[in-house]
């Protein structure tokens, strides 16, 4: 699998994570069908097509990205397999329409609701590669649910969600930065005797405190929930108008929808878009209030909860 060359970032994080030394049992899912249907969706739910000037996201990530990312990242940490594995799956029963965010505001109903276990049982590859590597698709469930992989305070999805938007959308990481926050985490046993992840160092922890509060606040902010509403009164207007289905949000591509969008004949659609693709930041109007709630990461520092 060749790295795309207009993510430098990115690529830059996974090359770190040892992508060109890739294990062989992460490697040979990355063709199986359940996982290359995350390459539809964006990590940022849409966000990432909208108005540099209101959301200025750099790289464009998917979700098949993340998985490949946390599955290194997992592998570099714990150096097992199976983690690797439930950290490169944790991501397939989310994110199952496109421009997730904006989509759930609309409260669509599906007939065809989906699960991860479903949508695992029907990939042909799966249950085979499953089997080669000791695991059934219930336990691939169960790890990808647990504290290591995407538990509450610091686990493979938690930090994946502080480095990716930190370096390409609150530009709160760096390069330095990233091999610096990896070298700095371990596997610890928190107070409930479970595997957890934490840092070696009170710095590294500060930092990374730091950066999931600023990503917090931009995911809070009032332009970042204006651009979501936005998307989502276009994607309402579009199922509206017959553009597409709701049956359609599961299984279509993101940016294949928003060119049949441009392509529909419809004068009042194609200028939603393009006004969401080019607004002006102080075109928006804000209360400028803070009302939201942010949980605080108290993280693992040498074993013990950071208060």
């Amino acid at each position: 699998m060749a790295i795309e060359n207009d993510k430098p970032l990115f690529t830059y994080y996974l090359n770190v994570l040892n992508y060109s030394r890739m294990p062989s049992h992460i490697e040979k899912y990355l063709t199986c069908p359940s996982l290359r249907r995350l390459s539809k969706r964006s990590y940022f739910s849409g966000m990432d097509y909208a108005s540099n000037s209101v959301i200025d996201i750099s790289e464009h990530i998917t979700m098949y990205d993340t998985s490949l990312s946390g599955a290194l990242l997992a592998s570099v940490i714990t150096h097992r397999k199976k983690e690797a594995i439930a950290a490169l799956f944790r991501n397939i029963g989310t994110h199952t329409q496109i421009f997730s965010d904006a989509v759930s505001k609309l409260n669509i109903p599906s007939d065809k609701p989906v699960s991860a276990k479903k949508i695992l049982e029907d990939d042909p590859f799966i249950v085979k590669y499953l089997l080669d590597d000791g695991l059934t698709i219930d336990e691939l469930i169960n790890l990808s649910h647990s504290t290591l992989i995407s538990g509450p305070n610091l686990s493979i999805d938690t930090l994946e969600s502080i480095i990716i938007p930190g370096m390409v959308m609150t530009k709160d990481i760096y390069k330095d930065d990233i091999i610096d926050l990896i070298e700095s985490i371990s596997v610890y046993i928190n107070d409930s005797k479970e595997e957890e992840l934490g840092f070696d160092n009170y710095a590294a922890a500060d930092k990374v405190m730091s950066i999931s509060s600023s990503i917090s606040d931009f995911y809070n902010s009032e332009y970042y929930t204006y651009m979501v509403e936005f998307l989502s009164d276009i994607i309402k207007k579009a199922l509206d108008e017959g553009i597409f289905t709701n049956d359609d949000l599961l299984i279509a591509d993101e940016s294949f929808t928003l060119r049949d969008i441009e392509r529909s004949g419809s004068k009042d659609l194609q200028n939603l878009l393009y006004q969401f693709k080019n607004m002006k930041k102080e075109d928006i109007k804000v209360s400028g209030s803070n009302n939201h709630s942010t949980k605080r990461l108290c993280p693992l520092v040498n074993g013990y909860r950071l208060h």
